[in-house]
């Protein structure tokens, strides 16, 4: 009776394993791989735009912050299918589902307490996604650096000339108003999780 138990449970994990997709090679480059660090290149970009759209105008549209949250479907989905992502441990999805909800819980006490912005706060949950629960405390580590240097930006002179750029005359604005925009700080912390979590390895 055990060892039919015993072949049962070898089956079951050969017949999941059949879904993972092999790598596959051209001219000598995993092709898996090299698709994968694409999207979250993309990823990167996107969630750039969104840092951008709040330095400029303190103002991060819903479909945007659901575009992100709903990229991490296909994403997840590609590197849990994939041998080669699979065993790199790149793509956990309970864990980073985990964080999303950890963080969206912290951003929205953050946003009722008045001291985050509603999209600031809607922007933690995709973060979460593609931070991971793992790397949470480089992140965490990224918000303070990050928000230290920007403290320090804010009571500091232009240099000459910057003054007069578009930026510049910005980052002016932000300066007068002391409305920081968060997601700068947010979304470059998640590039110092990304690189813990999908370069450093």
């Amino acid at each position: 009776m055990l060892c039919g138990s015993a072949d049962r449970g070898r089956g079951a994990r050969r017949r999941a394993q059949s879904f993972r997709v092999p790598p596959a090679q051209w001219h000598g480059c995993d092709v898996t791989i090299f698709s994968f660090y694409l999207a979250i290149l993309l990823m990167a970009c996107l969630f750039a735009y969104a840092a951008l759209l709040d330095f400029w105008f303190w103002r991060i549209p819903n479909r945007l912050i659901l575009a992100l949250a709903a990229s991490y479907v296909p994403i997840a989905a590609f590197g849990y299918f994939s041998a080669e992502i699979s065993a790199r441990g790149f793509v956990n999805p309970l864990s980073d589902i985990a964080a999303a909800a950890l963080l969206f819980v912290i951003g929205f006490a953050l946003w009722a307490m008045k001291l985050l912005g509603a999209g600031d706060a809607k922007l933690l949950v995709p973060v979460g996604l593609f931070v991971g629960w793992a790397q949470l405390i480089p992140f965490a580590f990224g918000l303070l650096l990050v928000g230290v240097a920007m403290l320090i930006l804010l009571r500091l002179p232009l240099p000459f000339g910057l003054g007069f750029t578009p930026a510049g005359m910005r980052f002016d604005r932000i300066r007068q108003s002391g409305e920081i925009p968060y997601a700068v700080i947010i979304v470059a912390s998640l590039y110092f999780a990304f690189y813990f979590r999908f370069f450093a390895a």
